[in-house]
């Protein structure tokens, strides 16, 4: 019985990473649409400067397939917009 389960165990972790894998490669595939300027505020993004890499915000919505690119202050415009949404 314990090689069953062991069998059970192994094809259960397979689907699983396949899943995983699968939903993995949709959302990398819409980093090619990735915009070079901010959609509030239209600064240009250099994928190169490693600061503006880690600082700027990617949304991504997959019904759409839309791709947005925020920098750090739009960002917390964004932020306290949706605060202020939520306190109403």
């Amino acid at each position: 019985m314990g090689s069953l389960e062991r069998k059970l165990a192994r094809r259960q972790v397979k689907t699983a990473n396949k899943a995983i894998k699968k939903a993995m490669s949709s959302r990398l595939g819409l980093f090619n649409h990735l915009p070079d300027h901010c959609f509030g505020c239209y600064k240009i993004f250099d994928k190169k400067n490693r600061k503006q890499v880690f600082t700027w915000k990617v949304r991504v919505v997959e019904a759409t397939k839309d791709v947005k690119l925020f920098c750090p202050d739009c960002m917390e415009a964004v932020n306290a917009a949706n605060e202020l949404k939520k306190a109403q």
